[in-house]
Order: C-alpha cells, then structure tokens, then sequence
C-alpha cells in the first residue's frame, strides 16, 4: 500500500506481533 508516496511493508515479526515499515525509496531493505 501507498502512503504519502512511500511504500509502505507490513509483516509479522512474531507471534502476535505486527511491525509495519515504511521505506521512501518504496522498496525494502530486507
């Protein structure tokens, strides 16, 4: 999804845990 033109990766890091990252050249690292 898009926010304010940067990309923006939600994941589950854990059980029950959610981490949402938002990287401005709208790809991830990881």
């Amino acid at each position: 999804m898009t926010i304010n033109g940067k990309t923006a990766y939600l994941w589950f890091v854990s059980p029950g845990q959610i981490n949402l990252q938002v990287f401005p050249w709208g790809a991830s690292p990881l």
